[in-house]
């Protein structure tokens, strides 16, 4: 029985790791739906889906393109993180400060919060970059370019 758990809880976590993805937002004016936002012409939005566990490696193949100073990572479906999840993150903001790129993070649940704030990331993102929600941080990548 005590096999079965241990062989059980690992197949959830592939599984859970598995299921975690990130996309990326389209221009608003290059597709003919409403539901999309505008997004500022100096931001890319990507949303990710899926909790955050080992093998959260994804993140780290965020494209960067030209005149971009901004990066919004919308995480409304992003339900669990754990420390390798948290330390995607870390690494995602490391290239991001290479490349003079401002990450800011959209609607993070209550349990990858607490993660963050456990382990100083709220400190080094700053509080400024954390975003209720996407209307929020789409605001937020608008003021950033008025500022530089």
């Amino acid at each position: 029985i005590k096999f079965g758990m241990i062989l059980a809880a690992f197949l959830f976590l592939k599984r859970m790791s598995d299921i975690a993805n990130v996309r990326q937002w389209v221009d608003k004016s290059s597709v003919d739906e409403l539901d999309l936002k505008l997004v500022p012409k100096n931001a890319l939005v990507y949303e990710i889906f899926g909790a955050l566990f080992f093998g959260a490696n994804d993140l780290l193949n965020i494209a960067h393109e030209e005149g971009k100073n901004v990066l919004i990572l919308r995480m409304r479906n992003v339900p669990a993180m754990d420390i390798s999840g948290l330390e995607a993150l870390e690494d995602l903001l490391e290239i991001c400060k290479k490349r003079k790129i401002n990450l800011v993070l959209s609607h993070v649940n209550e349990q990858p919060m607490k993660v963050m704030e456990k382990a100083g990331f709220i400190e080094k993102l700053g509080k400024d970059n954390f975003c209720d929600n996407i209307d929020k941080a789409l605001e937020r990548a608008k003021d950033v370019d008025r500022i530089l």
